[in-house]
């Protein structure tokens, strides 16, 4: 599942006048995924049926890719080798990752379907696997016989080797839903950049101002792209938005650096900014040309990782004294960033530590400890109802909402060798 989402704009009105204004908050149901037999495990993806791909320990203390489906956890076992770990599913439930090889120590990139583990093959040793379409389309890395990391594209059970570019490692990153693929080139002594494959052709994708360290984050299925990039000379990382030819910086808070971590199919974009003099990061916006903060839940920095079509935007927030300090993770709808600890009902046994992705009914892959027996264990947060709770009256948030969008993805998937 890639970028793929489209997102349904809710803009908010442009002057919120009383506090008598509602919103509709959502309450979840906990639902707990099980384990492969160990005490430690943790979601990665959701897809758009509920079901849920990540990492569960087994009773032989070895890490295996599950898939939730139908109210059970399966071991999608291992190419041979002791471990495997998954890294995303699309909407049939095809489950890609790496895994172990039987009698080496290589990796080898998976596809899990049907019930059966595919070893997607390797012209040379290792490879990796970054990210599936609902067609079934996977891209990632693997080492060629000239040693140096090639991209790739998998299809319809063939791997084509989309090469070097001067020579230089490569690596495939997102695919979206016409096969367009981005991916990054390491250059070698801590310089990279990137590249977006369309119809057979390998763009360089170059930043608005001089930059040689250049992280291609995201694609949607219009082919606009997000990457990060540090201005060269400067100690300043800024995203740029690749559109139709054109890169678009998108800015800061007025600070020195903007990461994006997501951009849905109407072109909006979610990350973090730093405000003037400071390096606290703020959960951001970035829609209609414009980067808008989404403020936090009473503490300093925030984070917006994902956001679904519904407009739900998925982070984490620091808290304020009133509520002990620490972080907590949030759901942002309609305007307002919610407490998500908040919205599992009093009885609940859980505290939510760590998000990892939100699926298009709103529900979310979680990982949360439970209050009797102190284990952290993955969950499926299932979107129950929502609760009608009074608004105060927001002078700030009247500002905020002229044409704000409520919006979105740094599924914590495993880094790509062209971070090296």
């Amino acid at each position: 599942m890639s970028a793929r989402r489209v997102v349904r704009v809710t803009t908010l009105a442009a002057s919120i006048a009383t506090t008598s204004a509602v919103h509709a908050a959502p309450y979840y149901d906990v639902i707990p995924l099980g384990s492969l037999g160990g005490n430690y495990g943790y979601p990665i993806a959701i897809n758009d049926v509920g079901q849920v791909t990540g990492s569960s320990r087994t009773s032989n203390n070895e890490d295996h890719a599950f898939l939730y489906s139908d109210g059970k956890m399966i071991d999608l076992g291992t190419l041979g080798g002791g471990e495997s770990y998954p890294v995303d599913l699309n909407d049939s439930g095809q489950v890609i990752g790496q895994s172990w090889v039987a009698g080496s120590n290589t990796y080898h990139a998976f596809i899990y379907s049907d019930n059966h583990m595919t070893d997607l093959g390797s012209p040379g040793s290792d490879t990796y696997a970054f990210d599936i379409n609902n067609a079934g389309q996977v891209t990632g890395a693997f080492t060629a016989s000239d040693n140096k990391f090639h991209a790739y594209v998998y299809s319809a059970g063939q791997m084509t080797d989309l090469g070097t570019i001067n020579g230089f490692n490569t690596s495939g990153w997102r695919i979206n839903e016409n096969g367009q693929i981005i991916g990054n080139i390491n250059l070698g002594n801590g310089l990279y950049r990137s590249f977006l494959n369309s119809n057979g052709s390998m763009i360089d994708l170059d930043a608005p101002l001089n930059s040689n360290k250049i992280s291609a984050y995201d694609i949607n299925d219009a082919g606009q792209v997000i990457a990060n990039f540090k201005e060269s000379g400067f100690a300043k990382w800024h995203s740029f938005l690749y559109s139709n030819g054109s890169t678009i910086d998108l800015g800061t808070l007025g600070g020195n650096e903007t990461d994006a971590y997501d951009i849905n199919n109407a072109g909006q974009i979610v990350g973090v900014s730093t405000r003037y003099n400071s390096s606290a990061l703020h959960a951001v916006l970035y829609s209609n040309g414009k980067l808008i903060e989404l403020g936090s839940l009473g503490g300093i920095q925030s984070w917006a990782y994902k956001i679904n079509d519904a407009g739900m935007i998925l982070g984490q927030s620091e808290l304020g004294a009133a509520n002990g300090f620490g972080i907590s993770p949030f759901i942002y709808t309609d305007g307002t960033m919610y407490d998500l600890n908040k919205l599992l009902g009093p009885s609940s046994e859980w505290i939510i530590n760590d998000v990892y992705d939100i699926n298009e009914l709103g529900d979310i892959a979680v990982v949360g400890k439970n209050k009797i027996t102190g284990h952290n264990e993955p969950l499926l947060l299932k979107l129950a109802s929502t609760i009608t709770t009074p608004v105060p009256e927001p002078t700030s948030i009247a500002l905020l909402g002229l044409g704000l969008a409520c919006l979105y993805r740094h599924r914590r998937r495993w880094l790509s060798c062209q971070s090296a």
